[in-house]
C-alpha cells in the first residue's frame, strides 16, 4: 500500500474531489451523442463506476467515495436524496420533495447510503416552496392585494393586510463582493454560502481571491502537493496573480 500511495505517482488515492466524481460518471452530460444529459444517478452506480473500471483515480475503499459525495453535497456540486429513486418530470425536474433533498449544507458521511442514495444536478431540483415573510398574512387566491402604501381594505370574510415592506422591494445587486479572514473550520462553513452565490451567478461561477501569508515562506513542495494539486484535480482554472 505504501508503494501504491506514497512512492512516485500515487496509484491508489485516499481522497476524491466532487469534481472527479462528476467527471467519472459524466453527471450533467449526455452519455452518448443525441441523448439527453444525465441529470441524476444512483449512488450505487457511482460506486460501481469507481471500482469496476481500472481508470484512475483508484480509491482505497468505499469510505473515500462516501467522503467525496458528502463534500460535494456540502459544496453544492450536486444534491443528495435517499429512498425510492425520484422520477424525472416533463419539465426536467425530479419529482421529489425539497425537504428530502440535501444540498448546500453539511451532510454527514454516514448519511451517504450506497443502496438507496441518489445524486442530482442542482438544475434538476424542483423549486422550493415559498415561505411567507415574517409579519405578513397569507392571502387566499383570488383576493386582491392592495399595492404598497395603500391602506388595508375590508373584504367579505375579514380584513386583508397590506404586505410588510422588506427585501422583496429592495433594489437588486448586480455584483456581490465578499472579503473576510477565516480559519480552516470557518472556510468549510463558508462553502455553502459561496456555492449558493455561484449557483445564481453568470455561468454558475464566482471569482475567488485567496491570499495566505507566512513569515517563514511556504515550502514549495508542500505548496504543490497540498494546494496546487487539489486545485488541478478539481479542474479549477487559476488566474495568475502577483506573488511575493
Amino acid at each position: 500500500m505504501e508503494l501504491l500511495t506514497s512512492v512516485g505517482t500515487p496509484r491508489v488515492h485516499g481522497s476524491v474531489t466532487p469534481g472527479k466524481i462528476v467527471e467519472r460518471v459524466r453527471l450533467g452530460e449526455p452519455l452518448a451523442p443525441g441523448e439527453s444529459p444525465l441529470l441524476g444517478i444512483k449512488a450505487s452506480e457511482v460506486l460501481e463506476a469507481f471500482f469496476r473500471d481500472i481508470a484512475p483515480p483508484r480509491l482505497e475503499s468505499s469510505n473515500v467515495l462516501r467522503k467525496g459525495i458528502a463534500c460535494g453535497v456540502t459544496e453544492g456540486t450536486f444534491a443528495y436524496t435517499s429512498g425510492s429513486q425520484p422520477a424525472l418530470g416533463p419539465d426536467g425536474k425530479f419529482q421529489v420533495a425539497r425537504d428530502k433533498v440535501v444540498i448546500g449544507r453539511t451532510l454527514a458521511e454516514d448519511e451517504v447510503d450506497f443502496e438507496s442514495g441518489f445524486l442530482m444536478v442542482p438544475t434538476a431540483l424542483p423549486e422550493a416552496a415559498a415561505t411567507p415573510a415574517p409579519g405578513t398574512v397569507p392571502v387566499p387566491p383570488g383576493v386582491p392585494v392592495p399595492t404598497s402604501g395603500a391602506p388595508p381594505r375590508l373584504m367579505e370574510g375579514g380584513p386583508v393586510l397590506a404586505p410588510t415592506p422588506g427585501a422583496a422591494g429592495a433594489a437588486r445587486q448586480g455584483t456581490v463582493r465578499l472579503k473576510f479572514k477565516a480559519t480552516r473550520d470557518q472556510i468549510f462553513k463558508a462553502f455553502p454560502a459561496i456555492a449558493n452565490l455561484a449557483d445564481k451567478s453568470d455561468d454558475r461561477k464566482v471569482t475567488i481571491h485567496v491570499e495566505g501569508q507566512s513569515s517563514e515562506g511556504f515550502d514549495p513542495v508542500w505548496l504543490r502537493n497540498a494546494v496546487e494539486e487539489p486545485l488541478d484535480e478539481a479542474n479549477i482554472e487559476r488566474e495568475l496573480d502577483g506573488q511575493s
